[in-house]
C-alpha cells in the first residue's frame, strides 16, 4: 500500500485539498482529497495524530483571508511584525504575474500541472501576462515569446507601483531569491529587508524598484513588493553590512550566469538607490560622494558646480565608483558630457575591472556607449572575468554599439571565465540581431565550445532559437551536425528539450535526422525517452528510423515505454527514469501507437532480451500498447 508523504494543493481553488503519495516502487503522485468534492484515495491505516486546537484550523474554502494580516502579539505597534497574506491567488486573464519559486520547488509543483521543461527555468523571476486559466486552475502565462502552463501556486501577481508608494517586501527568502533572477540578483544584506516596509524612491527602465528603508535602499523585482499604503516605512540603520558596500563590487552571490555577468550593473543600480535617499541639508561639503551622488541623479548643474570648485574630484571614487562610471550606467548624457569636458578618465575601473564604457553597455545606455567610443574609450578592455565590451554589448542587445565595436580592432572570439564567446552571449539573450552582426565578422569562429562543451549552435538548439540557428547555418552549413562534448548534435538537443522550432530549422538545413551520439542514440530515441509526441511525429515524418538501435539495441519504442528521466540537468542529457502522471501515460501510449503504426516492432529484443513491452513497469501503459499492437 502507498503512504501519504505530504498534504498539498490540487489547482488554485483551495489549499490542502490533495495528498502526495509514495508507492512501494518509488513512484510519487498527487491525488485529490477534497478538490472540487473529489476523493481519489481510501484510508487504510491512520498515522499517529498530533495535538491541535480545533478553533485554530483553517476555514474551508474561504476567500476572506485575501487581505488578512497576521500581527505579532509581542510588538503590536511595530510595522516590522506584520506580514500581508497573499495565499489566495485569484488570477484573471490579463493579469501580470511572476514565477516566484526556485527551480527545485517549481519542478515538484509542475508534476500533473503541465509538466516540466528545462526552458521553464528561464521564466523564474520573469513577468508575463495571464493568457487563460485552465479548468483545474492551472495558469497559461505568456513569457519570453512563448506560452507556458504553470501550477497557479508557483505564480505571484505583480502589483502596479509608483514612486512614493509604501510597500512591504515578501518575507520568504527562497521566493525573493528566485524572483530576483535577472532583476538585480540577491545579496546577503537583502535578508534584513524581508518582511519590512519601505518607500519606493526610483523605478528603473526595466521596472525594478528601489525601496528605501531609513538609511538603506535596495533594488527589488516589483513582484517582491506588496502594496502597504497604510503602513509606515521601517528604518534600517547603516552598518558594516551596508546595502551598497565597496566589497560587494568585487564579488557576487548571484548563481545565475547571466545575472552574474551583469552584476556590476546591478550593484550600480543599488548605489543609485542609495544616492536617492534624503540628504541632510547643510553646508555643501565638497567630497567624492557628493559628486558621485549628483552624477547618479543626473543633477548636471550640481556636477558642474562641484567640478568648478574642486576639479580634482572628477576622477575620485565613492564606494569604488567614479562619477563617469555611474552617470554612464544611468544614461545621464548631459552629466557625461560635462565630465568628459572636464577630462574625466574613461579608463578608470571599478573593483571588477569595468570601465565607464562597460557600465554604459551593462545599463543598456547605447547612446552613452557610442559617445564614449567616439571619444576614444578603449574597446579592447576586458574585466576581471574576461568579459569584453563585445560580450557586454552582445548580452545586453546594445546592437548599434556592438556594430561600431566590431568595425574596430576587437576580438569577436574572446572567451570569458565561463568559456563563453560574445556569440554564446548573444544567443543566451535571444539577441538575434547581435548574432547576425557577429556571424559576418571576418574573424568569427563559431566552433568555439564553452566550459560546458557547447558551441553557440548547441546553445541555440537548447534555447529553441530557430532564428539564430538559421543565421549561423546560412553562413556555416557544415555546423548542422557538429558534436558537443557529450557527443550530442544540435538536433539531439532540440529533440531532448522538445524545441520544435529549433528542430524544424535544423531539419530544413538538412541536419542528419538519424545522427548518433557516443551511445548510438538518435534524436528520435531522446524524443521518445521524454515521451514527446509532437517531436516524435516531426522526426518520423522527416525520415527518422523507428527501428534504430542504440549500443544496447534499445529502439525508440523501448525508450518510449521505459519512462521519462526527471532530475536535475542542464538540458543536454536525460536523467533518472520516472513516469509521473496520468497525462504522461496517455501521451506515451499515443506515441508508442504512432511508432507502431509507422513500423516499430513490439517483438524486437534488446541486449537484455527484453521487448519494449517487457521493459515497461506501468501496467496501464503496457496493456494499452499491447492491445493496440494486437489490433494491428
Amino acid at each position: 500500500m502507498p503512504t501519504v508523504v505530504d498534504v498539498c494543493s490540487f489547482g488554485a481553488e483551495c489549499n490542502r485539498n490533495a495528498v502526495r503519495v509514495l508507492w512501494k516502487n518509488g513512484e510519487r503522485n498527487v491525488y485529490r482529497m477534497g478538490s472540487r468534492g473529489k476523493v481519489d484515495l481510501k484510508c487504510i491505516d491512520q498515522a499517529p495524530g498530533i495535538d491541535y486546537y480545533k478553533d485554530h484550523l483553517e476555514a474551508l474554502d474561504t476567500r476572506e483571508s485575501l487581505q488578512q494580516t497576521e500581527t505579532s502579539t509581542s510588538s503590536p505597534s511595530s510595522s516590522t511584525s506584520t506580514y500581508i497574506s497573499s495565499s489566495y491567488r485569484g488570477f484573471k486573464e490579463g493579469d501580470t504575474v511572476c514565477v516566484e519559486l526556485p527551480e527545485s520547488a517549481l519542478r515538484e509543483l509542475q508534476r500533473g500541472h503541465g509538466g516540466w521543461s528545462l526552458r521553464m527555468t528561464e521564466c523564474i523571476g520573469q513577468h508575463g501576462k495571464v493568457k487563460r486559466i485552465e479548468t483545474n486552475g492551472d495558469v497559461v502565462m505568456g513569457c519570453l515569446n512563448n506560452e507556458w502552463k504553470f501550477n497557479s501556486q508557483s505564480l505571484r501577481k505583480v502589483p502596479t507601483l509608483q514612486v512614493g508608494d509604501i510597500v512591504q517586501i515578501v518575507h520568504d527568502e527562497d521566493k525573493v531569491k528566485a524572483m530576483q533572477k535577472k532583476h538585480g540578483g540577491w545579496s546577503g544584506d537583502m535578508k534584513k529587508a524581508l518582511g519590512k516596509c519601505g518607500k519606493i524612491v526610483k523605478i528603473d527602465s526595466d521596472g525594478d524598484v528601489a525601496v528605501a528603508m531609513g538609511k538603506l535602499a535596495f533594488v527589488f523585482n516589483p513582484a517582491c513588493c506588496i502594496p502597504a499604503p497604510s503602513r509606515k516605512p521601517d528604518t534600517l540603520g547603516e552598518t558594516t553590512d551596508n546595502a551598497v558596500d565597496e566589497d560587494d563590487l568585487g564579488s557576487s552571490t548571484i548563481d545565475d550566469d547571466r545575472d552574474e555577468k551583469n552584476d556590476v550593473g546591478n550593484l550600480l543600480t543599488r548605489l543609485v538607490a542609495q544616492m536617492l535617499l534624503p540628504e541632510h541639508r547643510g553646508a555643501l561639503v565638497i567630497t567624492p560622494d557628493r559628486l558621485v551622488g549628483a552624477a547618479s541623479r543626473g543633477d548636471t548643474s550640481l556636477v558642474q558646480k562641484l567640478i568648478k570648485q574642486q576639479p580634482s574630484l572628477v576622477n575620485q571614487k565613492f564606494k569604488g565608483i567614479t562619477a563617469l562610471i555611474i552617470a554612464s550606467h544611468e544614461g545621464h548624457k548631459d552629466v557625461v558630457d560635462v565630465l568628459l569636458k572636464a577630462n574625466a578618465d574613461k579608463e578608470i575601473r571599478e573593483a571588477k575591472g569595468n570601465t565607464a564604457l562597460m557600465a554604459a553597455l551593462m545599463g543598456q545606455e547605447e547612446e552613452i556607449a557610442l559617445i564614449l567610443i567616439k571619444s576614444g574609450a578603449n574597446i579592447t578592455v576586458a574585466n576581471a572575468e574576461g568579459r569584453t565590451t563585445v560580450h557586454a554589448a552582445a548580452i545586453n542587445s546594445t546592437n548599434n554599439a556592438l556594430k561600431e565595436i566590431l568595425q574596430m580592432k576587437c576580438d569577436p572570439n574572446a572567451k570569458d571565465k565561463w568559456g563563453d564567446t560574445p556569440l554564446h552571449d548573444a544567443i543566451s539573450a535571444k539577441n538575434n540581431s547581435g548574432v547576425s552582426f557577429l556571424i559576418i565578422h571576418p574573424q568569427i569562429n563559431p566552433k568555439i565550445a564553452n566550459n560546458k562543451g557547447h558551441c553557440p549552435i548547441h546553445l541555440a538548439a537548447m534555447k529553441d532559437d530557430d532564428i539564430s540557428l538559421s543565421v549561423i547555418l546560412n553562413k556555416f552549413p557544415g555546423l548542422k551536425d557538429i558534436k558537443a562534448k557529450n557527443g550530442y548534435a544540435p538536433l539531439h538537443l532540440a529533440a531532448l528539450n522538445n524545441n520544435i522550432a529549433a528542430a524544424k530549422a535544423l531539419i530544413e538545413a538538412e541536419a542528419f535526422i538519424d545522427f548518433e551520439n557516443n551511445e548510438s542514440l538518435t534524436p528520435l530515441h531522446l524524443a521518445c525517452h521524454e515521451g514527446l509526441l509532437d517531436m516524435g511525429k516531426l522526426l518520423v515524418e522527416n525520415g527518422a528510423k523507428v527501428k534504430a538501435e542504440d549500443k544496447d539495441r534499445d529502439t525508440p519504442l523501448h525508450f518510449c515505454m521505459v519512462g521519462r528521466r526527471d532530475g536535475e540537468d542542464d538540458g543536454d542529457e536525460p536523467d533518472e527514469l520516472q513516469i509521473t502522471s496520468e497525462q504522461e501515460i496517455r501521451d506515451r501510449a499515443n506515441l508508442a501507437c504512432y511508432l507502431i503504426s509507422n513500423g516499430a516492432n513490439v517483438e524486437c529484443l534488446n541486449n537484455n532480451g527484453q521487448t519494449p513491452l517487457q521493459v515497461c513497469s506501468i501496467e496501464k501503459l503496457r496493456n494499452a500498447v499491447a492491445q493496440f499492437a494486437r489490433e494491428q
